[in-house]
């Protein structure tokens, strides 16, 4: 019995050694990538609002071109007015449409802007463009 006892049980200092060498390599390599995530997930953030901005913007653009009671967009007025609620007349009926139910903000500081008559959108933060 004490034969059983007295066996070499555990790691030695080298095996541990070895291992920290390892998982410190590991996290060497993977650290870089999880710390650019927050960045390029606020990038990709930034740039799928942008094309939404867009295509509401297109589509406000269509009710205008179609209604003359529908005010036009303006580089001062638009972000009020892809949210507010307009009243098109459609095939002679009047029928109340929300473009936007919320205008999206940039997930970092910065603020989009409109280009018109193109409608393109940008981003004042550098990259999201």
């Amino acid at each position: 019995m004490k034969r059983i006892l007295k066996g070499e049980s555990g790691f030695t200092l080298i095996e541990l050694l070895i291992v920290i060498l390892i998982l410190g390599a590991l996290a060497a390599i993977a650290a870089p990538r999880f710390i650019n995530m927050t960045a390029d997930a606020q990038r990709d953030t930034c740039k799928t609002n942008r094309a939404s901005l867009e295509t509401a913007v297109e589509q406000y653009q269509y009710y205008v071109a179609r209604d003359s009671t529908v005010t036009a967009l303006t580089t001062s007025n638009w972000k009020t007015q892809l949210v507010a609620t307009i009243a098109p007349s459609i095939n002679g009926s009047t029928t109340s449409i929300q473009i936007l139910k919320r205008f999206p903000s940039c997930p970092t500081t910065g603020t989009y802007g409109l280009t018109l008559p193109q409608g393109t959108v940008a981003c004042t933060v550098t990259g999201h463009s």
